[in-house]
């Protein structure tokens, strides 16, 4: 939503109304009008959160602590990759073979084979 702000041709008071379309399509329907992101409203438990982490020194602004936020939630409600596709393959096979029976029960050696494998590739990405 944005506020437009109006001055009706002889006029000295601005108009302001808030108007529920893109900021793109108001620029081309109103070229000649200033147009404001409208602000939104926080609760006030909201606002004094904010105020005390930027008193806190945790951010400089508010501003600063809202798009932190949101990244933040951006990157949770993100999908998870558990997989990455180049090896998913890999995996579907495994789990074919484990369905048709073709596995064993893994041994104390196996389990230490695999801490190894990756203690070595922590390694490499800490290198």
């Amino acid at each position: 939503m944005a506020e437009v702000h109006y001055t009706p041709e002889g006029e000295e008071d601005t108009v302001r109304i808030g108007v529920c379309l893109p900021t793109e399509i108001l620029q081309i329907i109103l070229p000649n009008v200033r147009l404001d992101a409208m602000s939104s409203q926080l609760p006030p438990q909201a606002e004094q959160y904010l105020d005390s982490v930027v008193a806190g020194g945790f951010f400089p602004s508010k501003e600063a602590a809202l798009e932190a936020a949101i990244v933040a939630l951006r990157e949770k409600m993100e999908p998870i990759p558990f997989v990455p596709d180049e090896d998913m393959e890999s995996v579907e096979q495994a789990i074919r073979s484990a369905n048709a029976g073709e596995s064993r029960e893994m041994t104390p050696e196996d389990w230490e084979a695999l801490r190894q494998l990756a203690r070595d590739v922590a390694a490499r990405g800490n290198g």
